[in-house]
């Protein structure tokens, strides 16, 4: 019977990563040979940096600290600092997104100088240890992640409000704006709304009025008039650890799917798409188990379609018309909104 081959640096921080367990032993095994009477965090970065395109920087420090906490003779130094220039990485992305203001016609309303200083305070009292979460700065996740380009989302953004404020009261767009401001759950929800409505040439009626709520616009397409509303699910809930089971997020999704049609929407007496924006958690066997629920629920005949993004950014779209619909769309407005959104038409995994 084979060994296991001899655990190596790399896999321990991706254990670390993935938060398995490391003991002491296997610590000493890795670490040992590599740690002297002076060696730095940065040693062991260059060490291991072969072997990634990024080293994964929150385990390695997890790592350091654990090495501290059992080898007090031969520690390895230097962890502050090299949180400190951590720190002053996302210092410089704060003033790369506040220059890239000058670029935008609408955005600055919102992130002003202001705000950007109470972001600059969240990053110096954030502790380097664990991932930098805001409470009310949403937009500068997502600047991390996507960072500024002439085709990134933030002038999507900008251009997508705009737009917007042509067909709209503009006190309705400046609460949106303000939205954009607040937390990473707001910011998701706003954006992924704007970038959906803007898309649409002729809105006849921004944010019209139902008995049971407001939409977010009502559009005409094709030779139809309809109603729109928008779902994002960036509060999608984990799976319980070690399973797979479809139903489980295929539930939570259908829930918030219910949210809208019985709720704001319940009312509509004309077609409506409901566009939801689904997350890096999802996949097709729970988008899937979804639309099942979904089909099989008389409540739902009020939604014409469902229009499923990938992400938050309204792209990569797929269209599932709902053959029970109290009030079907056409085929010519379903070939439009096949054109407009450039999607697919959705099909089963099964």
């Amino acid at each position: 019977m084979s060994r296991p081959p001899p655990l190596s640096l790399k896999h321990l921080l991706l254990r670390i990563d993935m938060g398995e367990e490391t003991s002491a032993e296997d610590l000493m095994t890795v670490l040992g040979p590599l740690v002297g009477e002076r060696t730095d965090i940065r040693d062991i970065d260059h060490a291991v940096l072969p072997d990634f395109s990024a080293v994964p920087y929150f385990a390695l420090i997890e790592l350091v600290d654990r090495w501290n906490s059992i080898s007090r003779d031969r520690p390895i130094g230097g962890s502050e600092k090299y949180i400190d220039d951590q720190k002053v990485r996302y210092l410089d992305e704060v003033r790369t997104m506040q220059r890239s203001m000058a670029d935008f016609k609408n955005l600055p309303r919102i992130f002003t100088s202001e705000w950007f200083d109470s972001v600059i305070d969240e990053v110096i009292r954030w502790d380097g240890r664990s991932p930098f979460r805001t409470v009310s700065h949403g937009a500068f996740i997502t600047h991390l992640q996507f960072g500024v380009g002439s085709d990134g989302l933030l002038y999507r953004l900008d251009e997508a409000f705009s737009k917007i404020t042509e067909a709209s009261q503009r006190r309705a767009v400046m609460k949106k704006l303000r939205d954009m401001g607040g937390n990473l759950d707001a910011y998701i929800s706003t954006i992924f709304e704007i970038l959906v409505t803007s898309r649409f040439e002729r809105i006849l009626d921004y944010e019209p009025t139902l008995k049971s709520g407001h939409p977010e616009a009502r559009v005409l397409l094709g030779d139809q008039a309809f109603l729109i509303e928008a779902r994002a699910t960036q509060d999608m809930a984990p799976e319980p650890e070690g399973a797979f089971s479809p139903d489980y997020r295929g539930t939570i999704l259908a829930a918030k799917a219910r949210e809208k049609y019985e709720g704001q929407l319940s009312s509509a007496a004309e077609p409506v798409v409901l566009f939801f924006g689904l997350n890096a958690y999802v996949n097709h066997f729970h988008v899937h188990a979804m639309l099942e629920r979904i089909h099989d629920d008389d409540n739902a005949s009020v939604l014409s379609a469902i229009m499923l993004s990938e992400t938050c950014h309204a792209l990569r779209l797929e269209l599932w018309v709902n053959p029970k619909a109290r009030f079907p769309l056409t085929e010519r407005t379903v070939e439009e909104l096949h054109q407009l959104f450039s999607a697919t038409t959705y099909r089963s995994p099964w």
